[in-house]
């Protein structure tokens, strides 16, 4: 399978990169500044593109498979600062995957994301109104989209714990 990865460069991204080329998959990896993936195999391409830009897009989704994407953005200060950076970007990428003809898309997120029994407190009573809120409420906008969320908090670098699983939410 060839997964196109965005949001390649952070935390997640590398390490679903390095999961899919352990697994054998090859990687089309979409970067703004692809300079800061220093992984080298030969099953991982890097590309750079704008992820706000569907016609950046387009091409890449046309060879894959799957879209993974593990787009994220600072908080701001405290929080506080509004977004539209999930919306905005969702939107492109979805034109693009129209326009190329592809529907399978999995976003990945982090803690904190949806609230629950399970949450911690300091999760569910700090990180969720003061820290992150903004960043959620935007998330939440683009309900509408089909996609498969894989929550994986606490990603590390280092080698994978096992076999992941997937739990449908919607």
């Amino acid at each position: 399978m060839k997964l196109l990865v965005l949001g390649s460069t952070g935390g997640s991204g590398i390490e679903v990169i390095k999961e899919a080329l352990s697994r054998s998959h090859e990687v089309l990896a979409i970067a703004r500044n692809p300079e800061k993936i220093d992984i080298q195999h030969t099953n991982l391409t890097v590309r750079k593109a704008n992820i706000f830009e569907p016609n950046d897009l387009e091409g890449p989704i046309r060879e894959c498979d799957a879209v993974v994407s593990c787009l994220g953005c600072d908080a701001g200060f405290l929080g506080r600062t509004p977004t539209t950076f999930y919306t905005a970007s969702m939107t492109s990428l979805t034109a693009a995957m129209r326009a190329a003809g592809k529907k399978r898309l999995v976003c990945m997120s982090s803690w904190c994301t949806l609230p629950g029994t399970k949450t911690l407190w300091f999760a569910e009573w700090i990180m969720r109104p003061f820290v992150i809120g903004n960043l959620l409420k935007n998330l939440s906008e683009m309900e509408d989209v089909p996609q498969t969320e894989l929550l994986r908090p606490g990603l590390h670098r280092g080698q994978s714990p096992g076999p992941y699983k997937l739990t449908q939410l919607r």
